[in-house]
């Protein structure tokens, strides 16, 4: 047999030089696979070194108050918190809950309540109405002389939870969450308003949306007020940013609020832009925002132009380029809800 295009005359030769020729191609494959899976680990070792140096300087940068409320959160966490996969326990297509986390809210919580309870809903659909008051007893005092007042009918769709300590608005927020029992969500704040007459069709350009994509968010329009509910000159309508709706199925998708003191609301936003989640907009006016000296953006711990905002600030472009969009949520426990246990294969706080 003659040699054709560099190959040996003996055809056992022939073959036993290719056999080897593939030994050697998968020996260095399964090196190279090697070589990639460790340089892999050390570059995310080196990320999260990294990450962590970042963290620190930047918690450095904003003195030691900043340093103080985070750990004082996480101590919070540690005792009376706890993590879980999801957020979603129950969710009936009939039910509309509207969830409202409450602290230092006595003027104001009867009078957000009845804007609520008044309202007319769409056919085929049931409010629920549930409020969750972080530790504050005047909050509490003033929603219970308010509901002894209330016809039995109303106060039947309202559940009420009070926490005691104070945990932030965020994880109650996802104590609330897992409480509701509606396929759709709408956050009221305790001090703000629902217009007249503008729960009806909100909640029917709601259904719309889920029809559309059944994972959303619909953010209505509001119009900053006074204490006393009467419109501020040269402020515009504008979408109030913790004030919004969204499906079960969105939830789903991003988890639940961060554990903040404050921007948990930004957060959950940003993150679901950076997910594709749907967000609609409700042109109307459909809130009325009311401005007074309690709120939290007023507050000198976590206003507007706090060093705590600003840090929290970083903590979301950071998790947003690192991709780390799902939130493992920190919700709380309840006697009036039923049993809450962190789901299996989910670790607890750390």
């Amino acid at each position: 047999m003659s040699v054709l295009y560099g190959w040996p005359e003996n055809e056992h030769a022939s073959k036993k030089a290719v056999d080897g020729r593939n030994e050697a191609t998968v020996m260095n494959l399964r090196m190279a696979k090697a070589c990639y899976a460790r340089w892999q680990q050390g570059r995310s070792a080196l990320s999260r070194w990294t990450t962590a140096v970042k963290t620190r300087a930047y918690e450095f940068r904003f003195g030691v108050s900043v340093r103080r409320q985070i750990a004082d959160m996480r101590r919070t966490i540690q005792n009376h918190g706890h993590r879980v996969h999801s957020l979603i326990r129950e969710s009936h297509p009939g039910i509309y809950s509207i969830l409202i986390p409450a602290r230092s809210a006595q003027l104001y919580i009867g009078e957000c309540l009845s804007s609520l309870l008044n309202q007319q809903m769409p056919d085929g659909l049931e409010l629920e109405v549930l409020v969750g008051m972080d530790g504050c007893e005047k909050t509490r005092d003033a929603l219970a002389q308010y509901m002894a007042g209330l016809p039995a009918d109303k106060a039947r769709k309202v559940r009420s939870f009070y926490f005691d300590g104070h945990y932030g608005p965020y994880i109650i927020r996802n104590t609330l969450l897992w409480a509701s029992r509606g396929e759709q969500v709408q956050f009221v704040d305790a001090d703000d308003v629902i217009v007249p007459d503008m729960l009806l069709p909100l909640c029917r350009f709601a259904l719309s949306c889920r029809a559309c994509t059944p994972a959303y968010i619909l953010r209505p329009v509001g119009i900053t007020t006074d204490e006393h509910l009467a419109p501020i000159e040269k402020h515009k309508p504008f979408q109030i940013v913790g004030a919004f709706c969204l499906s079960k199925a969105a939830l789903k998708l991003l988890g639940g609020f961060a554990p903040w003191r404050c921007k948990g609301d930004t957060d959950f936003l940003r993150r679901a832009s950076a997910l594709g989640v749907p967000v609609y907009s409700w042109p109307q006016i459909a809130y009325l925002h009311r401005r007074h000296g309690t709120q939290l953006i007023q507050g000198p711990l976590t206003g507007m132009k706090s060093n705590l905002r600003a840090y929290y600030n970083g903590l979301i472009d950071m998790r947003i380029a690192r991709g780390n969009l799902h939130e493992a949520p920190v919700m709380l426990h309840h006697p009036d809800l039923e049993v809450i246990e962190p789901l299996p294969d989910t670790p607890d706080v750390p």
